[in-house]
């Protein structure tokens, strides 16, 4: 529920993005579709609630505005692939420390960046992902660990962890 994509899709059902107050060049960007400034903008009213009107109205408005998805949550399950905290809890489940992002790449004008990640474990290079955002470069680079992660298991621990871990 507190995806990025989960939070922007909200925004955008309550037309969030009207009420923005942006500079000329992200309104020129077009700024007010983007999904990161929508979530950010819907995380700043949920704190906002919070820090006015206390934690009861904070609760109100959440249940008001995410009840329905709410409802549709299993224990322990997700509504969107979040392929790094899934590659984070495979590797913690057996031991293996937490995995580092490193940006190895930023290409293209500034307006339509790509970016190349780096997915280290345990000093480790184990893979490499690209996007069009830094979050969306390192989920790639986790999703592609993640495909192959008994091997990556073997190579980092030296045997294979449970598969229900992934």
């Amino acid at each position: 529920l507190v995806s990025e994509e989960s939070l922007a899709a909200k925004a955008r059902q309550i037309d969030l993005g009207r009420h923005l107050r942006l500079g000329r060049g992200e309104e020129k960007m077009g700024g007010r579709g983007k999904d990161s400034l929508l979530a950010d903008g819907l995380e700043a009213v949920l704190a906002a609630v919070y820090l006015d009107a206390g934690v009861e109205a904070a609760f109100d408005l959440v249940t008001r505005l995410f009840g329905d998805q709410i409802g549709r949550l299993r224990p322990g399950g997700r509504t969107t692939q979040d392929f790094k905290t899934d590659l984070q809890e495979a590797l913690q489940a057996v031991g293996l420390p937490v995995p580092i992002y490193v940006v190895s790449a930023e290409t293209g004008p500034s307006h339509k960046k790509e970016f190349a990640v780096d997915l280290r474990v345990a000093d480790k290079t184990v893979s490499h992902g690209t996007g069009s955002s830094k979050k969306a470069a390192e989920q790639m680079a986790a999703q592609l660990a993640l495909l192959r992660i008994e091997k990556l298991l073997v190579e980092l621990k030296g045997s294979p962890g449970p598969p229900a871990a992934v």
